[in-house]
C-alpha cells in the first residue's frame, strides 16, 4: 500500500473517532460509566488497529466503529430508561463512624488506601469520621461527625498543630510489631488496652490504630 493511501486511511480513521467521540459525548474519565469506558476503548482500539495495520479493509474498521457508536448510544439510553440495571452504587465503606469490612473487601480496597484518601480529604482523626462512600467515579467522599466539628483553633486564637495520620497496631487479627516497637509500646499494652474494650484477643480484631490523641481506634470483624 503506498503512503498516500496509508496517509488517507489515518486521517479517515481518525475523522471517525472524533465523529464517534461527539456523538458518544465521551467526558472525563473520572465520570464516564463503565460501559461508555468500555466502548471508548473499543473505539480507540478498532481505530488503532486500522491505523497501524494497512492489510486491514477499511470499510470493516468503519463497520467496527460504526458497531461500537451505535452500541455506545444504546446502552447510554438504557442507562438513562433503567439506570439500576447498569449504573453502579457507592459502596459504603464507613457506616456510623464503623468500618465496614465486607465493603471494603467488596471495592478491593486495602485499610491504607482508605486512610490515604480520607487525608487527601483532610480526615487525619478516624474518630471524626462519621461515614465513607467509595463513589461511582472511583473517589472516596466522606461526612464529619457532628461532634467533631468544633470551633477552629484559628477561631480560638490557638496555636496550630500539626496533624498525624492514625498508627496501624492490627489488621485483619494480625499484631504490627513494628508499629509497636516505633511507638516503644509492647504487646502486653495492647491487649491491656484491648480487654479494656471488651476484646480478648487481637484475633477478635478486624482493624486498630492508634490516634493523634492518644486514643485506640478499634474496628470488630
Amino acid at each position: 500500500m503506498s503512503l498516500p493511501l496509508i496517509v488517507l486511511r489515518a486521517v479517515v480513521l481518525y475523522l471517525s473517532i472524533i465523529v464517534a467521540t461527539r456523538l458518544l459525548r465521551f467526558r472525563h474519565v473520572g465520570i464516564m460509566a463503565k460501559h461508555n469506558y468500555l466502548v471508548a476503548a473499543g473505539v480507540v482500539g478498532a481505530a488503532s488497529t486500522g491505523i497501524l495495520d494497512p492489510q486491514t479493509s477499511l470499510v470493516r474498521m468503519l463497520a467496527v466503529l460504526s458497531f461500537f457508536t451505535m452500541l455506545g448510544l444504546s446502552l447510554s439510553f438504557l442507562d438513562l430508561k433503567l439506570p439500576q440495571a447498569l449504573r453502579d452504587k457507592p459502596i459504603p465503606l464507613i457506616s456510623y463512624g464503623r468500618m465496614e469490612k465486607k465493603q471494603l473487601r467488596k471495592a478491593n480496597m486495602t485499610i491504607e488506601n482508605l486512610l490515604g484518601q480520607l487525608r487527601l480529604k483532610g480526615f487525619f482523626d478516624l474518630e471524626s469520621v462519621e461515614s465513607a462512600l467509595l463513589e461511582t467515579t472511583g473517589r472516596v467522599s466522606a461526612t464529619k461527625k457532628s461532634e467533631a466539628q468544633p470551633v477552629s483553633r484559628q477561631q480560638m486564637k490557638l496555636p496550630s498543630k500539626m496533624a498525624v495520620p492514625p498508627i496501624k497496631l492490627i489488621y485483619d487479627g494480625e499484631v504490627i510489631t513494628d508499629n509497636l516497637e516505633k511507638l516503644a509500646l509492647n504487646r502486653q499494652w495492647l491487649e491491656i488496652e484491648l480487654q479494656k474494650q471488651g476484646f480478648s484477643s487481637p484475633k477478635e480484631v478486624f482493624f486498630a490504630a492508634l490516634l493523634q490523641n492518644g486514643s485506640l481506634y478499634l474496628c470488630s470483624h
